[in-house]
């Protein structure tokens, strides 16, 4: 044979074994980028199976990855395959989540196009298979449709009291600058009027430095109103509106900035608010908050704090329990003031001009409350001030276990567990529920002895050590009668933290009782020395009557307390 004839077998093999390679990107951790736009060729003849299961039994796939420069639709398609082609989307690496999947769609139908929701930033792997096993080749056509919104054509509708997420990045400019400087990557919303009143949309809290616009009846329509810093860099605007009119709504970056946040609209019929005057005050729920607009608003009452108040609207609070509340309008777009009142035309309890937001502008301030006490609260605006924001009344107290009221040995505290939820477990007894807290701590080893007897509910006792969530030292349900008694070791300055639950749910109130006996009983003033200050204190106890000079805890104070606290003292402990 010809060294020539060789030769051409030789690069004929060749080329057979380079027709039959393995594409470069037959697995996915060799995934090639594409972009938005691209139409790139692909073939799968040679490529083994590197994905799990998929619609329409899918093997023998190529990978792609893609990221998103903004939010929108990832759409792909290889209508042009010559093959019966699958495709998917799959979130992040290999391994991901399947967003989409599509076996037959376009061309004679055995084709494959599918599509999903990215967002700014999101990588994504698109897997291009065949159905069953079949190969063959084609192009990989890659679209990426922004937000709707991103055009003001594309502007979606809101509603009154609507909290909108939105990302702005990677979005495009389709209005101009109004106020602010350099305005850029918009998003647009519509919002049409029940009746006439004003309209107010606000980016508070969002992450960028934002500028919001509102616009008369369509695209290109009048201004109406434009803010730039309202709550630090983010925007609140109000505008009027007529009775069905239609109001858009852009909202961009201020000299091109762009990120994330939360469109939030509020309409205010004409004419003053329904809470406008005291009487007519709403009543709040502890830790509810409740969006407001002042804008209509009158004067319905005096100026206790700040200067020449006015503007003003009216809530009500109703304590369950005892405890103090904090009534804040912190974040809110303008400079407020809070007061709380025992009534209309009561007592001042509280009041507040400059306590938080970004500017300092905005009220908080606290009143103690007593069990089923109700305070009217008036929130205005300083010098006549008016705008939106939101109010919201918290009430503290011992409910939660980060919150434990501290006890120390011979108190007798009054509780009431009506009010309560549920912050711990049931370490015993059944379902319990409605706990509060306290919590014991101690200078020297002894034993901690806790009851809730006498009570007027069936409770349940828990003692923890040294922290929130720890080791259950003690637990009763049933000790006297219905009500509760435990007692556990506690250690030279240790902290017991103490549930007081109700069985099955239950609430009242009652007293919880606490004792503890030293394991050293003659060091008397606790200090972990036994010393002649110990004796001296005792002595005084003793001479006094006083409840801790029962020495033997036999409820009588006499001659046998004292020889048993000197045979104490004399052994050392």
């Amino acid at each position: 044979m010809s060294v020539m004839k060789v030769l051409s077998i030789t690069a004929a093999m060749a080329l057979a074994a380079a027709a039959y390679a393995q594409p470069a990107n037959d697995a996915c951790a060799a995934a090639i980028a594409v972009s938005a736009g691209s139409t790139t060729p692909f073939t799968n003849v040679a490529a083994t199976t590197d994905g799990g299961a998929m619609c329409g039994l899918g093997g023998n796939d190529v990978w792609y990855t893609f990221t998103a420069a903004g939010a929108g639709t990832l759409r792909v398609s290889c209508c042009d395959a010559t093959y019966d082609s699958v495709l998917a989307i799959v979130d992040g690496g290999c391994g991901g989540a399947q967003l989409s999947c599509n076996d037959d769609f376009c061309g004679n139908g055995l084709q494959s196009t599918t599509q999903s929701a990215v967002a700014f930033g999101q990588t994504v792997m698109i897997r291009v298979a065949g159905f069953n096993g079949q190969q063959g080749s084609g192009n990989l056509f890659v679209e990426f449709l922004p937000q709707v919104n991103d055009d003001c054509a594309g502007a979606i509708a809101v509603g009154d009291g609507s909290n909108t997420a939105f990302d702005t990045r990677g979005t495009t400019t389709d209005g101009v600058t109004e106020c602010g400087f350099g305005t850029a990557n918009d998003l647009w919303y519509t919002y049409t009027a029940p009746s006439a009143g004003t309209l107010t949309a606000t980016t508070c809290g969002s992450s960028f430095d934002t500028v919001v616009s509102l616009y008369a009846d369509s695209c290109g329509g009048a201004l109406i109103a434009c803010n730039d810093d309202a709550c630090n860099l983010q925007s609140t605007v109000s505008g009027p509106i007529a009775s069905g009119q239609t109001v858009v709504i852009r909202l961009a970056g201020y000299n091109g900035q762009s990120g994330t946040g939360s469109l939030g609209v509020s309409f205010l019929a004409s004419g003053a608010p329904d809470n406008d005057n005291c009487a007519q005050a709403i009543a709040v729920s502890n830790g509810t908050p409740v969006a407001f607009n002042t804008i209509n608003a009158t004067t319905d009452g005096g100026t206790n704090c700040g200067f020449q108040n006015g503007k003003d609207i009216w809530y009500s609070y109703t304590a369950c329990g005892a405890g103090t509340i904090t009534a804040a309008t912190c974040g809110s777009s303008f400079d407020t003031v809070v007061t709380i009142y025992d009534g209309c035309g009561g007592a001042v309890l509280a009041c507040n001009d400059d306590a938080c937001g970004d500017t300092g502008l905005q009220s908080s301030t606290s009143a103690a409350i007593a069990a089923g006490q109700t305070v009217i609260i008036q929130v205005s605006g300083f010098l006549g001030d008016s705008g939106v924001g939101t109010f919201s009344v918290t009430q503290s107290g011992n409910d939660a276990c980060a919150n434990a009221v501290a006890v120390t040995s011979g108190s007798n505290t009054a509780f009431d567990n009506t009010c309560a939820s549920m912050d711990g477990g049931s370490n015993c007894g059944f379902q319990n529920g409605k706990d509060i807290w306290y919590s014991f701590s101690s200078a020297s080893a002894g034993t901690l002895s806790v009851s809730t007897c006498g009570s007027g509910f069936d409770t349940v006792l828990t003692a923890y050590a040294d922290a929130c969530g720890g080791a259950v030292l003690a637990c009763n349900d049933d000790s006297c009668g219905l009500q509760s008694n435990i007692s556990a070791p506690v250690a030279g300055g240790q902290t017991i933290l103490i549930q007081l639950a109700g069985y099955f749910g239950s609430s009242g109130s009652g007293n919880l009782a606490v004792n503890f006996v030293p394991s050293c009983t003659a060091d008397f003033n606790n200090d972990t020395v036994v010393d002649f200050f110990d004796y001296l204190d005792f002595v005084d106890a003793f001479s006094a009557n006083d409840p801790s000079a029962d020495f033997n805890h036999d409820d009588v104070i006499d001659f046998f307390d004292y020889l048993d606290f000197v045979d104490a003292f004399s052994l050392g402990c």
